[in-house]
């Protein structure tokens, strides 16, 4: 329950912290699809690597969503409880260029007080492969 709590808490501060627009998918052109996975608090798509393009992909959309294909993309996920009594933050951005009708997996993965992420491309049989556009990218504090 308090791990609840715990997260429903962080998940409020961060939106109030963002002031950031909440993501819309494009709804027309070349798409490719994305997955948010892991024990992150947050994700963060931005198509124009700006704090004034940076929109917070909502809980709903972390197992599947869509992204511009054909530009490059910055997305940004990890987790943020400063402020609570358990205070912990570990965060990563990167970006990538999205191909058509591919899907990709953004791995966020947290082992105690250590974090790291993976962004790889997800085959038709299963199969994960390291994306090679992928860049890591410093994160942005937007205020």
């Amino acid at each position: 329950m308090r791990r609840g709590i715990r997260l429903a808490l962080s998940y409020v501060a961060a939106l109030m912290v963002c002031a950031c627009a909440t993501y819309k998918p494009p709804t027309a052109g070349a798409t490719a699809r994305m997955k948010f996975t892991g024990d992150h608090y947050y994700a963060y798509v931005d198509e124009g690597n700006s704090c004034s393009t940076r929109q917070m992909v909502g809980k709903e959309m972390w197992p599947s969503t869509y992204v511009k294909a054909g530009q490059r993309t910055r997305i940004e996920q990890g987790i943020d409880t400063s402020g609570l009594a358990y205070a912990f933050k570990c965060g990563f951005a990167l970006s990538f260029e999205p191909q058509a009708e591919t899907t990709y997996v953004s791995e966020y993965k947290r082992e105690g007080t250590r974090c790291k992420i993976g962004l790889f491309r997800l085959s038709a049989k299963g199969d994960l492969t390291k994306e090679p556009s992928m860049r890591m990218e410093s994160p942005r504090a937007c205020f």
